[in-house]
């Protein structure tokens, strides 16, 4: 249970950001062969990404095509670091390389003071 004094909040955690696609690109790919993967994205900012895959071979340093599902945000992406989660599942964090990320897509921060 936890008790809050007049005038505090409660800190949520960021909003999680929806789906992108990433592709990995055939002059990118091991054996040329190019592969796709819609991901979670479990944070997002102007510049960054941290999305969780299942079966996309990544690696550090790899560039990747990340887009909107269903908008029109497109941009490459470098493989800035490749992590396992406590779930088991791989983290990759991206490096967004030549568009930062829409203002419309980023999460708002609901925990700011109402004016």
């Amino acid at each position: 249970e936890t008790f809050l004094m007049p005038g505090e909040r409660v800190a949520r955690p960021a909003r999680a950001a929806g789906t992108m696609r990433l592709r990995r690109e055939a002059e990118h790919a091991p054996g040329g062969v190019p592969a796709q993967e819609d991901v979670p994205v479990e944070h997002l900012g102007p510049r960054v990404a941290l999305v969780r895959t299942t079966h996309l071979p990544v690696a550090r340093g790899a560039v990747l095509v990340v887009e909107e599902k269903g908008g029109d945000f497109r941009t490459r992406a470098e493989v800035s670091s490749v992590a396992i989660g406590a779930d088991g599942q791989p983290r990759v964090s991206l490096r967004f390389l030549d568009e930062p990320v829409p203002d419309r897509l980023l999460p708002r921060d609901d925990t700011a003071p109402k004016s």
